[in-house]
């Protein structure tokens, strides 16, 4: 039940997030770098980051995930915040990429470091800073390749969606199943040749 109340959090908030957008002007402007036709909102990634956030707190209530882990991916709030930010006020790229940075690292510290890097079927062991390095390079990797895909119809979306699910199905952890339905949410606005409203801004 829980699940399904997450998916039509996000679906209902990224609505109002659309609308409060287009009344605001928030749109991403078409350039001759878009992959869009048409001025589209943005800022649905605020939808998806207040459910993830609800989620997690419901799981970490309910004693269904690590403390630890619990609160390394809730500085994932904190790169959203400085993506919203960013959509805004048009943060220089050295000030992101040491946010990003800075919130990989703290993250990967909740966690104790990386002794190795697990994929599920299979594991690299490593030395521990060389280990942790890998983590932490790959998470802010990851990041801007969000950042770069977003504004690619229903692309983001179904990229988050896919990894949620591989993940929940390699692991088994419930916090892949937040993921997925909070994206899930987002994804009906944004899927389709003509997106309601895109993550981020789009440049």
């Amino acid at each position: 039940m829980i699940y399904l109340f997450i998916f039509l959090f996000s679906f209902t908030l990224t609505y109002f997030i659309k609308n409060y957008a287009i009344k605001k002007s928030l749109i991403a402007e078409v350039n001759e770098r878009s992959s869009h036709t048409t001025p589209t909102p943005h800022g649905g990634g605020i939808a998806i980051s207040i459910t993830w956030l609800i989620g997690l707190i419901y799981l970490n209530i309910n004693n269904q995930i690590d403390p630890n882990l619990f609160y390394a991916l809730l500085v994932g709030l904190g790169i959203s915040a400085i993506s919203f930010i960013d959509d805004i006020v048009d943060l220089k790229p050295k000030i992101r990429m040491i946010a990003h940075f800075l919130f990989a690292t703290v993250g990967l510290w909740f966690l104790g470091g990386l002794n190795s890097i697990d994929f599920g079927l299979f594991s690299i062991s490593n030395d521990y800073y060389i280990s942790s390095i890998i983590g932490i390079v790959a998470i802010v990797y990851f990041i801007n390749i969000a950042n770069f895909m977003d504004g690619l119809n229903g692309f983001i979306g179904s990229e988050m969606l896919f990894l949620s699910i591989a993940g929940f199905v390699l692991f088994g952890d419930a916090h892949f199943v937040v993921l997925a339905v909070s994206v899930l949410g987002f994804l009906y606005w944004n899927f389709g040749n003509h997106a309601k409203i895109f993550l981020g801004g789009s440049r």
